[in-house]
């Protein structure tokens, strides 16, 4: 068990074992929504779903919850063709780099936000290898003022929890990452995989 999920162990065939975490949320419908709440719920009613969740947070407090908006979300995220792709690529960069508390969530922000900035021609017309380095700018300068701002409330910074030299770090890492790819991306068609996998890659 960790923080208000449960996990699910599933042994498979092959000794391969796979991690379910279940988490216990309320459902809520709109217009019904808090009083005293900084979430831009018009942004939400943009979106024309209505239903939305309460998700217990990972803290010591049993009363301290956090709203949700899974499917809002998949609203801005679906049918913008690379997009899912190059969020997955980011996920794995941020493993690889052992960029650990920079969560999930805090990657699908930054392209959510990307997603309001640009029409969905933006992630049709351009590759995957564009939509990464374009998205891994972005991840640089966001670290580099410690700030990503919460989709549904801005006032909210999602990195508020992580010091701000590690995300200085991370940002200088990022940029000479960047700097490396398209430096020698001409003449070296392995370097992305350098930064993206762990596997020894051949010179050029």
């Amino acid at each position: 068990m960790s923080g208000p999920a449960n996990t699910i162990t599933i042994c498979m065939k092959d000794d391969y074992v796979i991690d379910v975490d279940l988490v216990p949320t309320l459902s809520f419908e709109l217009p019904k929504q808090p009083s005293d709440t900084k979430i831009d719920f018009d942004k939400v009613k943009q979106t024309k779903i209505s239903y939305y969740f309460a998700v217990p947070k990972p803290s010591n407090n049993d009363l301290s919850w956090r709203l949700a908006f899974p499917y809002q979300e998949r609203y801005y995220t679906d049918n913008t063709n690379n997009l899912k792709s190059a969020l997955k690529l980011l996920k794995l960069f941020r493993d690889i780099q052992g960029f650990n508390k920079l969560a999930s969530y805090f990657i699908k922000t930054l392209f959510l936000w990307e997603i309001v900035e640009n029409d969905r021609e933006f992630w049709k017309k351009n590759s995957l290898n564009f939509l990464v380095l374009h998205m891994l700018k972005k991840m640089r300068d966001s670290l580099a003022i410690a700030t990503i701002k919460n989709f549904w409330c801005p006032e909210h910074n999602l990195l508020e929890k992580i010091k701000h030299e590690t995300c200085e770090n991370w940002s200088n890492r990022i940029s000479n990452i960047v700097n490396d790819i398209e430096r020698n991306k001409v003449h070296n068609p392995y370097i992305v995989l350098k930064y993206f996998t762990k596997m020894t890659i051949p010179c050029t």
